[in-house]
């Protein structure tokens, strides 16, 4: 019994110590487990932040470097390395080393990436944290841990459209009858006492016209004329030079002319001996038999119009009813007075030259001359009238043997070298006025016609139609002129041909061609359709001639583009011509995404430049459309409500911010309102410290200015991440 007790009790003994060495087993198995879990709870989790902080730092890194591509390799790697710096992970500074930063090509059909610094588009980083301690782990023998993150950031393909201001004041600065003078002034004290008349040389050699300014010659000079504001009527009085037997049937002029033939004969003449002599590159060649219609527009500008002679006075009122005047009583009638002479009438030639001038009892054909009534009148008026001495000396008299007041020329063309905004005030508001150039004939006085008449206008019609570029007769100024003289410049993408260089619209021509010339070296590399693309809107005026153009549509020719801005020009000086709102609009639209109607891609940034040199003028949103608005989106930058010209065009800025879109106005010249351009920028959000890009007024570095300008927008896209 007792040893069966025994061998129970050892055998209990032996259970339990069996169950304790279990339990231990199964405890330790249990810590494990445990250890594990915490594991994968802690380390497993720090291990998915930290992964998550390099993916920040990466992306942070390809997103602020890869647009420092333009500016190279090294560049972008220093600024990556900066980047991952101020983005840690596992509480340490993340460092990248050169096989971390990898330039290359991303192609956007393919969602690849190829290694090519030389042809990069796109940046591609790694990001890693080597050999992390754990927390738990190591107790299940992981000690340590590697992660890493990579991201690719490209340049974000970009749809732009530089909007181009083409409004008159473009060419103002090759306006030489008031602009040269004042920009010589204006920039003399900063070094350049001749950035007006070096602006001129240029275009004389353009035209093939030699040495700025050429000299001038006054009308009628070639036959003894007294050079001053009478030299016409001079010209063509009676017995003025122009009526000797010696001159040619086609100029000589009759004493019984009238005033209109007068002018056409003597026009012929000054066309034919003083314009063809004086200005002998001029074109077309001047001819009156071939091109009398265009060379009168020239004279007519640019011949100072003068009234000579003078009408007899009005005879006083009578008090007498029928009487002979004096003080007898009468029934209240008026002595009549004779009508005065139409400007450019003429006497019949069965009269005599001057019938106010002869004695009562005059034969003329074996009759009595009939008096004016006035002239039977015992006042005074009669004695002072009989007794008036002949005018014939007078400047421009007789002409068809009278003395009476008349204007000549006769039916002057209205558009004068004194009109054309000559000078613009609003640019140059010290300039002295062009009255100095009347009566003068010369290249430097052609040059300002030309200028004024811009790309657009035919001076031979009338100004509600001659902007219409199916007609003839522009000036040689314009590339709608078979006459315009083409010459070829070297430029960073290439020789083009270019016409004048008036300015400052030459300026803009070759800055956009040189920030065009960037956008292609960005670009070669990429995948047609998945890069930059660009669009060129001009506006001026607006009717049925000057509606903003879409010159080249969106397009990856950027070289097509180039040839295409060589032909910008500034329109003429007749009328309101800066549609600023409406240029604005044609590019919003133009943007908008082709689901919306527009021609712009979903996937790219929308760009808007603005180039512009003045005020706007011109507008096409209705008042009432643009106060809805304003209410609707209050700001600090609109202007009171009688300033619809503004408003409209900051309404604009406002709705393409809107869509994210990013609007850059450059101001330019003498004469931009940078006032408004600066309203323009912070409404865009493209401000630099509340100002736009700043252009320069000063002619000499115009195209560096600009160019400069382009290129900052240009070089430094947005960028995407893609990967």
């Amino acid at each position: 019994m007792g040893s069966l007790m025994l061998r129970l009790s050892s055998h209990s003994q032996h259970d339990t110590s069996n169950r304790r060495g279990a339990i231990i087993v199964l405890a330790a198995v249990c810590m494990i487990m445990i250890f594990a879990f915490c594991a994968f709870t802690v380390d497993v989790g720090y291990m998915t932040n930290v992964k998550a902080e390099l993916q920040l730092t990466a992306d942070a890194a390809a997103m602020g470097s890869v647009s420092e591509i333009p500016n190279g390799e090294a560049e972008v790697k220093k600024v990556a390395r900066q980047l991952a710096e101020l983005n840690p992970a596992a509480g340490k500074k993340v460092t990248l080393n050169n096989e971390h930063i990898e330039l290359g090509k991303y192609d956007l059909a393919s969602k690849s990436f190829v290694v090519n610094p030389a042809e990069a588009n796109a940046v591609r980083i790694t990001a890693r944290a080597v050999d992390q301690p754990t927390f738990i782990a190591g107790v299940i023998g992981h000690k340590k841990f590697t992660s890493q993150a990579k991201a690719v950031a490209m340049l974000a393909p970009r749809d732009i459209v530089f909007v181009v201001d083409l409004s008159g004041s473009m060419n103002d600065d090759t306006e030489p009858c008031w602009a040269s003078s004042t920009i010589d002034s204006t920039f003399k004290s900063q070094g350049f006492p001749s950035a007006g008349a070096d602006l001129m040389k240029d275009l004389f050699t353009d035209f093939g016209y030699g040495s700025y300014p050429g000299s001038t010659q006054y009308i009628g000079s070639p036959v003894g004329i007294t050079a001053n504001n009478y030299a016409y009527a001079e010209l063509t009085k009676d017995n003025g030079p122009l009526t000797g037997s010696s001159i040619n049937s086609l100029y000589r002029i009759a004493n019984n002319d009238s005033e209109a033939t007068r002018k056409t004969k003597a026009y012929r003449w000054i066309i034919d001996k003083q314009i063809a002599v004086q200005m002998p590159k001029a074109k077309p060649a001047p001819n009156s038999q071939s091109n009398y219609s265009y060379w009168e527009k020239y004279l007519d500008y640019i011949i100072e119009s003068r009234s000579v002679g003078s009408n007899p006075p009005s005879p006083p009122s009578s008090g007498g009813g029928g009487g002979s005047g004096g003080s007898g009583g009468g029934g209240g009638g008026t002595t009549p007075t004779p009508p005065k002479p139409p400007s450019g009438m003429y006497l019949p030639n069965d009269l005599p030259e001057n019938p106010f001038r002869l004695t009562l009892d005059s034969p003329r054909s074996g009759s009595r001359i009939a008096a004016p009534a006035f002239l039977t009148s015992s006042s005074s008026t009669a004695t002072m009238l009989l007794s008036t001495p002949s005018q014939s000396s007078s400047p421009g008299l007789p002409r068809n043997g009278s003395t009476l007041k008349v204007t000549v020329p006769p039916s002057q063309d209205g558009e004068r070298i004194t009109g054309f905004n000559n000078p613009n005030k609003s640019i140059y508001p010290s300039a002295g006025n062009a009255n100095g150039w009347r009566n003068k004939i010369g290249y430097i006085t052609y040059v300002q016609y030309m200028m004024d008449w811009g790309r657009d206008r035919s001076p031979t019609y009338a100004n509600g139609t001659n902007a219409n570029l199916s007609l003839p007769d522009k000036t040689p100024l314009s590339v709608h002129s078979p006459d315009c003289p083409y010459h070829k410049e070297a430029t960073p993408a290439g020789n083009f041909d270019f016409p004048p260089r008036e300015q400052p619209m030459h300026a803009v021509r070759r800055s956009l061609i040189a920030a065009l010339d960037v956008v292609d070296d960005m670009n070669k590399s990429i995948t047609p359709g998945f890069g930059d693309r660009i669009a060129i809107i001009t506006f001026d005026a607006k009717d049925a001639y000057h509606e903003p153009e879409i010159l080249v549509p969106l397009t990856s020719d950027y070289r097509a583009a180039m040839v295409k801005c060589t032909t910008l020009q500034a329109t003429s000086d007749v009328g309101n011509s800066t549609a600023t709102e409406i240029g604005m609009s044609m590019a919003r639209e133009l943007l908008k995404d082709t689901t919306d109607g527009g021609q712009g891609r979903k996937f790219a940034d929308k760009v808007m430049v603005l180039l512009t040199d003045g005020v706007p003028n011109v507008w096409e949103t209705p008042a009432s459309e643009v106060e809805t608005f304003i209410s609707e989106n209050p700001s600090d930058e609109y202007y009171d409500s009688d300033y619809i010209w503004y408003n409209s065009a900051i309404m604009q800025a406002a709705k393409f911010q809107q869509k994210k879109g990013s609007l850059y106005p450059v101001g330019m010249g003498m004469g931009a309102d940078y006032t408004f351009m600066d309203k323009l920028s912070r409404t865009a959000a493209t401000d630099d410290s509340g100002k736009g890009p700043r252009g320069s007024g000063n002619p000499k570095v115009y195209e560096q200015t600009l160019t400069d300008i382009f290129k900052d927008i240009i070089k430094y896209p947005g960028s995407r991440l893609v990967e």
